[in-house]
């Protein structure tokens, strides 16, 4: 038996999975962030009936409440300041001091823990509850620390003087108030983005990068903030790292990936982009012998985008060299409309994107490459105030479908 087979086989033994389809976004753990910090429980939150159930006792006394369990009558009794919550497992009512409490589902016991309706939490205890479906995060927020109006999140104010926000993108609001929400692990961090904050982003793995759009960061990614005064970000340096190879198997039911150069890498649980021959997709779909290129954050290692490419051919083809913008140069005044110009050499086209620097796409549009490698594509959008920053993003693209590392320019408004 071959060398490489012998590895495949002995990693999914020790992975116990097999080529099942991975666990999908609704199973995935649902997390609990109280004021910005996260609460962590031996019996996990659950869904039930459509609703989102949290252990009572694990979020109240997260919120200063003491709670205390009548065993014979089933009964939970909760006390925070001159609040009395009285609630029996099984029945649809709860007592609020005098007042009567309707809950979504019955209070129930689960693995020993007894869990409530999450709106109950706000209805008992007058806290402010947000659920994001899309990330499966329940953010609680007391009268102290209340998220401001609109649909992004606060659930941690950052520190308002100069400091270092570190770790995982997990949150990007782009337009009118613009945020990014940063995971540091235990904490949730958001931070205001401004027309004047500096953003790069970089490949690691090749070491190229460079001024990037608000909506060009990608979640999952990592990154390192520089705060000034209120909150601002004066600087986001996001890096990511990718790698390219041929997929060998799916393990652990969905959650490895294997390459057939006998390198595992882990999938992510939350934020995953998939796309498979240009479209949406699912690891699921994932088949042996793609090629892949993998997106990873590099401080975890862990894997939150995937490209595959169904490719005829024994060798997974290089990705093409970052192109060369060589107009308009950065600093650059631009006017409606604006020609790129610059160089690709072995690639069979390039797609360019002009972007406000707070996330706004303005324009997009590709060319084919011509012979000696050169290309034009001409951006006709509806300018923003004179000075406004702007960034020009230009990808190159392979027969193959293979896509390059992007090279970037920023320029303003005239």
């Amino acid at each position: 038996m071959p060398h490489r087979a012998v590895v495949v086989i002995l990693t999914l033994l020790l992975l116990g999975g097999s080529l099942s389809a991975p666990t999908g976004a609704q199973d995935a753990p649902i997390r609990v962030f109280v004021d910005g910090g996260r609460v962590r429980f031996d019996q996990p939150p659950v869904v039930r009936g459509g609703r989102v159930l949290v252990p009572l006792r694990g979020v109240f006394e997260r919120l200063g409440a003491s709670v205390d369990w009548e065993a014979a009558t089933q009964t939970v009794l909760a006390v925070r300041g001159g609040t009395v919550v009285e609630l029996q497992i099984g029945s649809r009512q709860a007592r609020v001091n005098d007042r009567v409490v309707l809950l979504d589902v019955p209070a129930r016991i689960i693995g020993a823990r007894t869990l409530v309706p999450l709106r109950f939490v706000s209805e008992a205890l007058g806290a402010t509850v947000q659920w994001q479906e899309a990330t499966r995060t329940v953010l609680i927020y007391t009268g102290a620390a209340a998220p401001p109006p609109g649909p992004a999140p606060a659930p941690a104010p950052a520190p308002t003087a100069a400091a270092m926000v570190s770790g995982t993108v997990v949150q990007l609001r782009t337009g009118d108030n613009p945020v990014i929400l940063v995971d540091q692990g235990t904490t949730l961090v958001r931070v205001a983005v401004t027309p004047d904050t500096a953003i790069t982003r970089v490949n690691v793995a090749t070491n190229t990068g460079g001024s990037v759009s608000l909506n060009q960061l990608r979640l999952g990614d990592h990154v390192e903030v520089t705060l000034g005064p209120r909150n601002q970000a004066l600087r986001v340096r996001a890096t990511f790292r990718t790698v390219v190879g041929r997929l060998d198997a799916v393990a652990g039911g969905g959650r490895t990936l294997l390459l057939r150069d006998g390198q595992a890498y882990w999938v992510a649980d939350e934020h995953l982009e998939v796309l498979i021959n240009g479209r949406e997709g699912t690891v699921a779909a994932l088949r042996p012998g793609m090629v892949v290129t993998l997106r990873l954050n590099p401080q975890t290692n862990l894997v939150y985008g995937i490209t595959a490419e169904t490719v005829v051919g024994e060798e997974p083809p290089a990705r093409p060299a970052r192109p060369v913008i060589t107009q308009p140069e950065a600093g650059a005044a631009i006017s409606s409309p604006v020609e790129v110009r610059g160089r690709a050499p072995g690639a069979a086209r390039v797609v360019v994107t002009l972007d406000a620097l707070l996330g706004v796409r303005l324009a997009t549009g590709e060319a084919q490459v011509g012979p000696n490698g050169g290309f034009v594509v001409r951006l006709t959008y509806q300018p923003l105030f004179a000075g406004w920053p702007y960034v020009i993003t230009v990808t190159a693209v392979t027969p193959a479908g293979i896509e390059s590392d992007a090279a970037t320019v920023q320029v303003r408004q005239r």
